[in-house]
């Protein structure tokens, strides 16, 4: 059952990073809401290591970082991170890239993504609570994982383009600012 903060946080999720309306004309509602809601709440097994904040993944790819290749072995442990949902358009972090390729046939559209992953394209990183963690690229990853591929591509961004990848980056200073 959602409850209002799931679907208010949906609804921010929406507007400011697919829609790019916000859910009401009360700006400064939305905005304080907004950031306040700036950080991922993530559950124990992922604090300190997944990150707590909300990207735009496109915004990651147009990134001029270049991409170079890490042994499969450096990026096996991302496939134990609870990252994805058991409930689709929920972010509930109870789901692991290795539950899934261990039992397919429960997670039927997760393995659909593994399946049809494009693995040419790299996995994009960043540095996060001292080790470099998968942003964007776990379906790839497992893909790679079944074709036992020995090299990855990656993208390892520096940090000072973390800010350039953010959901609310600069969203909220134009709508305030165009009113």
């Amino acid at each position: 059952m959602d409850s209002p903060w799931n679907q208010w946080h949906l609804e921010i999720v929406l507007a400011t990073c697919f829609l790019r309306d916000p859910p009401s004309p009360d700006l400064s509602a939305f905005n304080a809401r907004m950031s306040a809601m700036q950080t991922k709440m993530l559950p124990p097994e992922l604090q300190g290591i997944f990150f707590d904040f909300y990207w735009e993944t496109t915004k990651s790819w147009r990134l001029p970082t270049p991409v170079t290749v890490v042994p499969f072995g450096d990026l096996a442990w991302h496939l134990d991170l609870p990252v994805w949902s058991t409930v689709r358009g929920q972010m509930r972090f109870d789901l692991a890239p290795s539950s899934v390729l261990r039992d397919a046939v429960l997670y039927p559209l997760h393995w659909k993504r593994i399946i049809d992953a494009e693995i040419q394209y790299p996995m994009e990183m960043f540095r996060n609570g001292g080790r470099w963690v998968i942003l964007d690229g776990y379906h790839r990853l497992a893909r790679h994982y079944l074709k036992k591929n020995r090299h990855v591509p990656v993208r390892r961004h520096p940090e000072h383009f973390k800010p350039r990848i953010l959901c609310f980056q600069n969203q909220a200073n134009q709508r305030t600012s165009s009113n």
